[in-house]
């Protein structure tokens, strides 16, 4: 058997040699390059599958916004907005007529009713027509101061501004007075 000298600071440097190659710096370098490449890749890969699914369901979305059905609705949807649109218009020229129409002077029953009631007993209506805001009353009767306290009557209450009358005449064959009232209701003129 031989004996050999043991050299340890050889042994030494060749461990620390090995050691050195495999740690070195452009090893560390060339295994964070390789490390951020294959994650930039995957993150490519990732995004290549996301785009190409968006791209899918793009298209699965224009099929289906341009199917007849739908299409059809979207028509359908159009013309009922134009319809919406043409009834808030009437619903506005509705509004604008009852504006008017609550603001007009009107010729309606409380004031046929306040016309009769008050008529005296011996006075009789002939006829009765409204224009412009004025009732001209044509009347018999058979006194001729009835046709004064009518109107007086008519021109005391809140329906009227004005209420006059010009004349009588006189009928005798059938011995009546006639004569013309004119009521010139509030709000007009």
């Amino acid at each position: 058997m031989q004996k050999h000298d043991m050299n340890l600071l050889e042994r030494y440097n060749e461990i620390h040699r090995e050691r050195s190659k495999k740690f070195s710096p452009a090893r560390v370098y060339i295994v964070f390059l390789l490390g951020l490449l294959l994650i930039f890749s995957a993150v490519a890969v990732r995004f290549w599958i996301q785009e190409s699914m968006l791209k899918s369901d793009v298209e699965s979305l224009k099929n289906y916004n341009n199917s007849l059905a739908v299409q059809t609705k979207l028509a359908e949807i159009e013309k009922l907005k134009k319809n919406i649109k043409f009834l808030d218009q009437l619903l506005s020229e509705t509004k604008s007529i009852n504006t008017v129409f609550e603001e007009a002077v009107r010729f309606d029953s409380p004031i046929l009713e306040i016309l009769y009631y008050e008529l005296p007993d011996d006075v009789g209506f002939e006829a009765i027509s409204f224009s412009q805001g004025v009732i001209t009353i044509e009347l018999h009767a058979t006194k001729a101061s009835d046709f004064s306290n009518y109107a007086l009557r008519l021109e005391r209450g809140y329906y009227f501004k004005d209420v006059t009358y010009d004349s009588y005449t006189f009928d005798s064959s059938n011995s009546r007075y006639y004569s013309t009232v004119r009521c010139v209701m509030k709000g007009e003129n």
